[in-house]
């Protein structure tokens, strides 16, 4: 992870860049609490909504997260290491996506197939860097 990029430490880095490192994970919360505090309203819809769930859920809530608290709690590296994996295989999946739909761009401009799949990341690449500030 590059920690040089200008959104680590903002609630965009979290929201829309899906970092979860500990600056972002405060930045957001800092922000989703001002947020809560100017709309009362949602805070008490959110309210609501987690009772709902956990009425409807007794059981999978409390046992989900008393697993996971006492793994965590036995072999902390082994979580970390494990939500690592994870959150890589999502970005790969995402990033798969992504190059697709850039090669299905370049066919439908009439690039060949082959080099539209060759193309798609370098492609992908470029618009992402310009779309940095």
């Amino acid at each position: 992870m590059n920690l040089r990029e200008r959104w680590h430490g903002t609630s965009g880095g979290y929201s829309n860049h899906r970092c979860r490192c500990d600056e972002c994970k405060r930045a957001w919360a800092s922000a989703h609490r001002a947020y809560l505090d100017r709309h009362p309203e949602q805070r008490e819809r959110a309210r609501k909504r987690a009772q709902a769930w956990k009425r409807a859920n007794p059981d999978k809530a409390r046992a989900y997260d008393r697993r996971r608290r006492e793994k965590a709690r036995a072999n902390p590296d082994k979580a970390r290491a494990y939500d690592r994996r994870r959150r890589e295989k999502v970005r790969a999946t995402r990033r798969a996506a992504a190059v697709e739909r850039v090669a299905a761009a370049l066919r439908h401009w009439g690039m060949s197939a082959e080099k539209a799949t060759e193309a798609a990341p370098f492609v992908l690449d470029s618009a992402l860097r310009k779309e940095q500030p």
